[in-house]
């Protein structure tokens, strides 16, 4: 069975997710900019975590759980592309490969001028507060241009990070991911999908990067979709218990590493936790009508149209510009609270200009680049 063409009046690309993916961005920032200033509210960078790290509050500020909801979406969204779109697979893994690989590359450039620029000032205020997540950038002596161009186009998919911009762990991830929803996706009979998914899937656990089970969940939550059997029993039950595991971290004791499976200490590469709490909360939000109105505001979409560059560039700001300001600030409380929103409202902004001018361009782009690549007809 083929349903290349089936739902045609669905549309390819649903505005509650580019919301849902928005807010998720927007939690990383949020994520990254409480583990520079208040690191107790972030359990994995602490050894003292705050009491309000244990409560349900803190999936507002879990970005290693906003990464498994990235990798859920990626997961529908990829492989609805891959299934409605009628290039051959090597046309789809390359320009998903370049949809990826020249928007980071940017990203490391601008990594490697803000910290030639200013080169230390996270190793400064590392040495005042002891926080850890500051350690996990270059400092000085900063590697050459060079460096940061291989990091971007090629290191960073080969080792799984950066040391220009440590928010690109995800990048390999995301292109293992979105090379099997194309490989899976490439198959029009619906049984030939199933098939490769459950291949897919046991990959998967073999290779413990139970993480990457966030695309199978996304795959299987497609076809569901796209065959209208989505349903919408218990959205608000999952909704609830999604967010419940997402405000949760290995370092708890809910999920305490004592005596407790390897595959249910949240936020590792081997965890199954996060991937099943997003695929809770991505569910919810195709299957509640209230969610979905929500997610498809202006904001929520606005966010998730600025949600990638946000994505690449908020890091090296907080690293450099952040650092440097709460430097100068000597920890004084309304002072660094100003910082941090000014920063917050900076990063949103600058991201919306680079959308605008940039990353929009680009993406046009790479439609007829596609269409030249594989030899196919422009359709209206």
């Amino acid at each position: 069975m083929s349903d290349r063409g089936q739902n045609t009046a669905r549309s390819s690309r649903l505005s509650c997710l580019d919301g849902l993916r928005g807010i998720a961005a927007l939690v990383v920032v949020i994520f990254h900019v409480l583990a520079a200033v208040v690191p107790t509210l972030t359990p994995d960078q602490t050894d003292s975590a705050s009491w309000i790290a244990s409560t349900p509050v803190a999936v507002a500020w879990n970005g290693p759980f906003a990464v498994a909801i990235f990798f859920t979406l990626s997961g529908f969204v990829v492989s609805h592309a891959a299934i409605s779109r009628p290039e051959p697979l090597w046309v789809k893994v390359s320009i998903r490969y370049l949809r990826l690989a020249v928007p980071v590359t940017a990203s490391v450039i601008f990594a490697w001028i803000l910290l030639t620029l200013i080169p230390n000032a996270a190793n400064e205020l590392y040495l005042q507060t002891y926080r850890r997540w500051l350690q996990y950038t270059y400092q000085a002596p900063i590697p050459s241009f060079a460096s940061a161009v291989y990091d971007g186009l090629i290191g960073n998919f080969v080792t799984g990070g950066s040391q220009f911009n440590n928010v690109l762990w995800t990048m390999r991830p995301e292109l293992v991911g979105s090379f099997a929803c194309y490989a899976i996706g490439h198959f029009q009979r619906i049984s030939i999908r199933v098939a490769l998914t459950l291949v897919f899937a046991i990959a998967v656990i073999a290779s413990h990067r139970l993480m990457l089970g966030s695309f199978v969940v996304g795959i299987c939550m497609r076809e569901a979709w796209a065959a209208g059997k989505l349903g919408s029993v218990g959205a608000r039950t999952a909704l609830l218990a999604g967010l419940v595991i997402g405000s949760q971290s290995s370092s708890l004791p809910l999920f305490g590493r004592d005596g407790v499976a390897r595959f249910m200490h949240p936020g590792q590469q081997t965890d199954i936790v996060y991937p099943i709490g997003a695929a809770l909360v991505v569910y919810a939000c195709l299957a509640s009508p209230p969610l979905r109105r929500l997610l498809s505001n202006r904001s929520c979409t606005f966010l998730g149209k600025i949600s990638f560059p946000l994505y690449l560039i908020h890091v090296p700001l907080i690293y450099t510009v952040l650092c440097r300001a709460l430097l100068a600030t000597a920890g004084r409380f309304v002072e660094t609270w100003l910082c941090v929103l000014v920063f917050i409202g900076g990063c949103l902004t600058l991201s919306a200009i680079l959308e605008r001018h940039l990353e929009r361009h680009f993406l046009a782009l790479l439609k007829p680049l596609g269409r030249k690549m594989g030899g196919a007809p422009r359709t209206q």
